[in-house]
């Protein structure tokens, strides 16, 4: 499981340099823009759900409460499902930033922040680039 979370992680670095540093170029269009990096990704966590839910058959954990899924964490499959999703999901955000920054012509000093944000803390990125980015 330390391979793959490994292998996990350092995954998705190159595709945050190319939105942070190359969102106009091709490759970036080709891979990000097209949402397949993302789809890849999707591709790991739903293996790794329903290996780790299979392997937890007996019911124990789950979402009903904070031990409940405590408990389901327990499972290092799931466990890594769900670090899967923070990535995917985060990723997903970091692409529509960069993409709006291209559309609207937002400059790389809100840009950069807000990738940077949104890699380590999610929602802090988007809410940042959502509260600073010019209206509509």
């Amino acid at each position: 499981m330390e391979l793959a979370y490994t292998i996990l992680n350092a995954s998705v670095i190159p595709f945050w340099i190319l939105l942070a540093f190359f969102a106009s170029k091709p490759i970036t269009q080709k891979l990000l823009f097209t949402y397949r990096v993302h789809l890849a990704l999707a591709v790991f966590y739903t293996l790794f759900i329903v290996w780790g839910t299979v392997e937890n058959f007996s019911g124990e954990g789950g979402m009903g409460s904070l031990a409940d899924l405590r408990i389901a964490f327990l499972n290092d499959k799931v466990l890594l499902a769900a670090w899967a999703h923070y990535l995917v999901f985060d990723l997903f955000v970091g692409t529509w930033i960069a993409r709006k920054c291209l559309e609207e012509n937002i400059s790389n000093a809100l840009k950069w922040p807000s990738l940077a944000l949104t890699l380590f803390f999610g929602p802090i990125g988007f809410l940042l680039f959502t509260m600073l980015k010019k209206k509509d």
